[in-house]
């Protein structure tokens, strides 16, 4: 046997399982046979499908269907699916009772006896029903004047020992219905109180009246300038509506961009300077460091004395030039002979003797 094979017995077996157990636990028994009878009530009562039907507590079969009868909608047709091997007389009748106080429903069979042969029900046919109250679901007709009598012999016990303990002072019934009547007259004082307390205020609650009589009356004497306070905001409202705010807020949002744009420039152009700066300081760092040309001149103290005694020299130099001309350049007008030169005669400011 091959394996598809294997696998499809196991899925038939276990859905036959599956429904076998689904009907059981619905009451119906698929390995045994049954009748169906059919049941006409006025009012099933809230009985519905799967429920029990019993004889006696014992559970002979379940209701399989209810319906509305086709041919007449007031009637409720009851489908009862009853073992084979219980033979219902034709005289049986069908009672919907309720089992429980959670209102629970179920059918019992009242068979008035048995039955043989032609007397029985035939399956599919129809049999007599009605709908039994709580009371008499749970309870006997026989047995009913009994349970009413002992109701009403724990009813009188009740009220006997009831009236013991109010009589009886120490009795917790008898403080209670103290309490009650003290609770009743401090009510009785709290009205009468409160009924005085209302006839003494009278007068001012007329005053109050009095007064809220005048301020409307003002209210209504004043109704003109009230008009008048109102027509003004309603003006004011108009004005501001029909005023070109967008326009106003366009411009004003435009200039507040612009502002932006211009703050934005100048915060470029500080980063711009701050660059500069740091540049600037980078340099003055390298020149006070000695770095470079700059840097050279400025810190190198010898050359600075060099460059002050060239100065000087160069000062003199050009003083000498310009008192004594003639020691650095011969100028003969005729070709004429040698003329003899001057003596140096030394200048009362000459810069060579200040120092």
């Amino acid at each position: 046997m091959s394996k598809e094979t294997k696998i499809g017995l196991m899925t038939a077996v276990a859905l036959a399982i599956f429904i076998w157990g689904f009907k059981f636990l619905q009451g119906k028994n698929m390995f045994s046979t049954s009748n169906i009878y059919n049941v006409e009530y006025n009012n099933v009562e809230g009985l519905g499908k799967s429920a029990k039907i019993v004889i006696n507590g014992f559970q002979i079969g379940f209701v399989s269907d209810v319906y509305l009868k086709p041919d007449d909608m007031n009637k409720v047709i009851v489908e009862l699916d009853i073992r084979r091997d219980i033979k219902i007389p034709k005289t049986a009748i069908a009672e919907i009772i309720t089992t429980s106080f959670m209102g629970e429903k179920a059918v019992r069979m009242n068979l008035n006896g048995s039955c043989a042969g032609p007397d029985c029900a035939p399956s599919g046919s129809y049999i007599n029903g009605r709908t039994l109250g709580m009371l008499n679901s749970m309870v006997p007709k026989e047995s009913i004047s009994e349970y009413v009598n002992i109701a009403t012999a724990g009813i009188g016990s009740v009220m006997d020992t009831l009236s013991s303990q109010v009589k009886n002072p120490s009795s917790p019934v008898a403080k209670s219905m103290k309490d009650v009547d003290i609770i009743l007259n401090n009510l009785k004082m709290t009205t009468a109180n409160l009924n005085n307390m209302i006839n003494s205020s009278t007068g001012q609650i007329k005053d109050v009246l009095n007064n809220l009589y005048a301020i409307t009356k003002t209210l209504n004497e004043s109704e003109a300038e009230i008009k008048n306070i109102l027509n003004n905001a309603s003006a004011f409202s108009s004005q501001l509506k029909s005023a070109d705010l967008g326009a106003t807020l366009t411009k004003a949002n435009g200039t507040i961009d612009g502002a932006s744009g211009a703050i934005e420039n100048l915060q470029t152009t500080l980063k711009n300077a701050d660059a500069s700066l740091a540049k600037v300081n980078t340099i003055m760092a390298k020149v006070d460091s000695g770095e470079g040309s700059l840097g050279l001149l400025i810190n190198d103290k010898k050359l600075y004395t060099n460059l002050e005694s060239t100065s000087k020299n160069l000062e003199l130099l050009l003083q000498d030039f310009r008192l004594n001309p003639n020691r650095y350049v011969k100028v003969s007008v005729f070709g004429g002979g040698k003329k003899k030169n001057k003596s140096y005669v030394k200048p009362v400011d000459d810069p060579a003797f200040q120092n």
